[in-house]
């Protein structure tokens, strides 16, 4: 029954993403989409996506593989994200995310590994994933806003009159929104590591320090850029690049040590 449901979220994100470029790409506004499609498609996906990952994460031991925690992050990502779109009211960005949740739902269904955690473990452990996913999912989602203020800004550096068609938004919203979700994705980790601290025995243990150090690391760089971009001010150009290497910091360490033992070695 699990493999059905991971068919249908799939399916549905897939079928949401193609959706919502077609629409975007044609050049109608984002108040012109269809929201009955677009929300019923959506709810599917998430449902069904959920309740998989509810039914791995629940049992007396918990799977938390590497495509499993990837599958929560895709589905974290795509609750920010639709909780953004709520208010700047743009969408360009749902169809890759929509895409990379459907991709991870798949890899679910192929994925044979397994990584069990006791049932003793699990409450500290769920809390400490949460919070972490829950704030790489936001900065991750200002990195892809921040590629977008990017290309908009060059878009009005080099006078192109078709950006309009796209309907983007202006420059500054998106700059805000980038800067807030980092903000909120910070209170996120640094919640994440306070927990780990606090309920869990091996933070800076040998296997798990390297993700602590890298953890706190790229928190250090977020406050750092929030910081200097509220006091001195910060050109697109360095928001982006400086949040490209906090999210980079950060993959190396929720998904380095992982990737090795789960895809590598398998």
């Amino acid at each position: 029954m699990t493999d059905v449901f991971l068919i249908i979220a799939s399916i549905t994100y897939f079928a949401s993403a193609g959706y919502i470029a077609k629409h975007f790409f044609s050049g109608k506004a984002f108040v012109a989409l269809p929201k009955l499609i677009f929300i019923g498609l959506t709810c599917i996906a998430l449902i069904t996506h959920g309740y998989t990952l509810y039914l791995e994460f629940s049992a007396v031991n918990a799977n938390l593989t590497m495509v499993n925690i990837m599958a929560a992050l895709s589905l974290s990502m795509v609750v920010v994200l639709l909780l953004s779109t709520l208010f700047i009211k743009q969408w360009s960005l749902l169809p890759v995310t929509y895409s990379f949740a459907g991709l991870c739902a798949l890899l679910m269904l192929i994925s044979p590994s397994s990584y069990v955690v006791q049932v003793y473990e699990q409450a500290p452990m769920f809390l400490h994933i949460a919070l972490s996913l829950s704030g790489y999912a936001c900065v991750l989602i200002a990195l892809l806003y921040a590629l977008q203020m990017r290309y908009i800004h060059q878009q009005l550096k080099d006078k192109n009159l078709a950006l309009t068609k796209l309907d983007l938004p202006p420059l500054l919203q998106v700059e805000h929104w980038v800067l807030r979700l980092i903000y909120i994705g910070s209170i996120f980790l640094l919640f994440a590591l306070v927990s780990g601290f606090a309920t869990l025995d091996s933070m800076l243990s040998k296997a798990y320090i390297h993700k602590t150090v890298l953890s706190a690391l790229a928190l250090l760089i977020f406050v750092l850029m929030l910081f200097w971009q509220r006091y001195k001010g910060l050109k697109p150009n360095t928001i982006l690049g400086t949040t490209a290497l906090g999210v980079f910091i950060l993959t190396l360490g929720y998904f380095g040590s992982r990737l090795v033992q789960d895809v590598l070695l398998a």
